[in-house]
């Protein structure tokens, strides 16, 4: 099936969803934050909570303050269930949103189940939005909280040598942000990063960048306008920090092991692909995932589909290697560690 915006071909389960779907308005900066945020409507704490806890997850909020009269807050999710006397996984998570929307409880769709199988605990950070905190205000929220985390992995009961960072998107490009950061500065040991539709570079000079200009999702419009919300009329510059935008790092080396996923579909395919390929190329352990026929947050938009379930099960898969949890896999997702991956 083919977009009428921009003859993209998706998947017929993963187009449907999206059918009724409005462009995005790109061509005025404020139209376009206001939009991005009206998509993730504020849901009181108290709700999100009492969610979570039907489903046997603990949520609790941490304060976290990063500087003289600022703080970060952060929920700290764990399963119900967990034996408190042993040591757990850990993930720093990073929510997506263009960097210019979203909140702690954004993207709990990716993590809830690694909560309910594994046991593993996961802080879910806030960090500071564009354009009102442009960079690197965001990337600095980030860092000061897996510095937090790391500092505390015996009081929030995580083994200190399975200790992870990941996001979605935005979050996804700041999750690879922290992890450079922690290579260069040592000190923070991360076992692995975890990149979901990653939104890596400010540049916007991809095939994929230039083809996908569906608005109805995320195109190319609508991130060269995120990437100026962050970095104003320096975005694309030849001086942007890779701590900023993590495509611009000139060694991806001793990064601690790596999983990409990413649509076909999307215009964070081609930068997700070469940052896979230098990584490899340095030596490095990653696993990169290009989903056939895929937009960008394909998952969440169409948990559904077929091939959001395999996309799940294969980072779920990655996941429990990772950790040393294969023993705690569900049946269904045992194929893909004994050869019945789907990687492309």
């Amino acid at each position: 099936m083919q977009s009428n915006a921009s003859c993209l071909t998706y998947d017929p389960e993963l187009a449907l969803p999206i059918s009724n779907l409005q462009h995005r308005p790109t061509s005025n900066m404020r139209e376009f934050i206001t939009a991005v945020r009206s998509a993730y409507p504020v849901v009181p704490t108290e709700d999100i909570t009492a969610n979570l806890q039907h489903h046997g997850i603990n949520c609790r909020d941490e304060i976290l303050e990063v500087s003289e009269n600022t703080v970060v807050k952060v929920a700290i999710l764990s399963s119900s269930a967990s034996n408190s006397a042993s040591l757990h996984c850990g993930l720093v998570w990073y929510h997506g949103g263009g960097g210019v929307s979203g909140n702690r409880f954004g993207g709990l769709r990716y993590v809830t189940d690694l909560i309910q199988i594994f046991g593993i605990i996961v802080i879910s950070v806030e960090y500071r939005l564009a354009p009102e905190h442009p960079a690197p205000i965001p990337q600095d929220d980030c860092y000061a909280a897996l510095t937090w985390a790391a500092s505390s992995v015996y009081n929030l009961g995580i083994d200190p040598e399975k200790l992870m960072v990941g996001g979605s998107s935005a979050g996804a490009g700041l999750a690879a942000s922290v992890a450079l950061r922690a290579r260069d500065n040592g000190g923070i040991k991360l076992c692995g990063q975890l990149l979901i539709n990653p939104m890596l570079d400010d540049r916007n000079e991809t095939m994929s960048s230039y083809r996908c200009t569906d608005e109805r999702i995320w195109g190319r419009a609508s991130n060269i306008c995120a990437w100026t919300a962050l970095l104003g009329d320096g975005s694309g510059s030849a001086d942007i920090s890779p701590y900023v935008a993590p495509a611009r790092a000139k060694d991806l080396s001793s990064l601690p092991s790596t999983f990409i996923t990413v649509g076909s579909e999307e215009p964070f395919r081609d930068e997700a692909s070469i940052y896979a390929e230098r990584i490899r190329d340095s030596s490095g352990s990653v696993e990169i995932h290009i989903w056939n026929g895929a937009y960008h947050a394909f998952e969440s938009l169409a948990p559904q589909a077929e091939l959001s379930k395999l996309a799940v099960r294969t980072r779920r898969s990655w996941i429990a290697q990772t950790f040393g949890l294969e023993n705690r896999l569900r049946d269904e997702d045992q194929t893909m560690i004994h050869g019945g991956g789907h990687l492309m």
